[in-house]
């Protein structure tokens, strides 16, 4: 049985081998040794980044559904749509634009403790900005109104459209998913027959590469 499984596994590695370019390999890895034969290459597949395009979609769809709730008129009918739309529209009734930054906190610190793939310092950063932007322009706007009742030729703030609802979700959820396709391509890996070699190249200034070997392998 042994002999079998040592036959198939050869065969296996055999296989990988043929479908690489030694030299290619050796070139994008130049810390690979010449004692050590590459047996496959790669780099991290579109699923494996899956949570962050979700997170993104997840995002652009409160951010559309506040833009509907705000511009559109009060909502009838039955079915889910109209439902979820009727609740955001009650949070904007109820706060106006601060109901909107408080949803993206929550999802924020929920996304941060359910400690998945997302739940990185980036990703929590970006969520936070989502919330800060227009928490940022509604205190400006106070600010505003409230030094007005002091002071007279107070400068225009910024205030809050409703536009602002579908500009910030598409701008926030197409850079999220710029970065993670970067931050997907940014990895390669290779395996040699006495090592695993792992290269991180991320926006020219977040590199490293370092290899890790099979009497280590605990260290995966």
């Amino acid at each position: 049985v042994r002999s079998y499984w040592g036959v198939v596994l050869s065969e296996y590695v055999e296989r990988f081998r043929s479908e690489i370019d030694e030299g290619s390999v050796r070139a994008a890895f130049p810390e690979m040794t010449e004692t050590e034969t590459p047996i496959w290459t790669g780099s991290p597949s579109f699923f494996s980044m899956a949570g962050h395009y979700a997170l993104a979609l997840i995002i652009l769809v409160i951010h559309l559904m506040f833009f509907w709730a705000a511009a559109g008129p009060d909502v009838e009918g039955e079915g889910q749509a109209n439902f979820a739309i009727g609740i955001f529209k009650w949070i904007l009734d109820v706060s106006d634009v601060l109901g909107f930054v408080i949803v993206l906190f929550v999802v924020a610190k929920i996304n941060h403790y359910l400690n998945f793939s997302t739940s990185s310092k980036w990703t929590t950063t970006w969520l936070l900005l989502n919330g800060v932007i227009p928490l940022l322009i509604v205190v400006a706007d106070f600010s505003g109104k409230l030094l007005g009742i002091f002071v007279e030729d107070v400068p225009d703030t910024p205030q809050w459209l409703q536009i602002y609802y579908l500009a910030l979700g598409v701008f926030s959820s197409a850079s999220m998913v710029v970065l993670t396709v970067l931050y997907q391509r940014a990895f390669r890996y290779a395996i040699t027959d006495r090592r695993i070699h792992i290269r991180k190249e991320f926006l020219y200034f977040d590199t490293s590469a370092h290899g890790i070997s099979f009497d280590n392998i605990e260290n995966l």
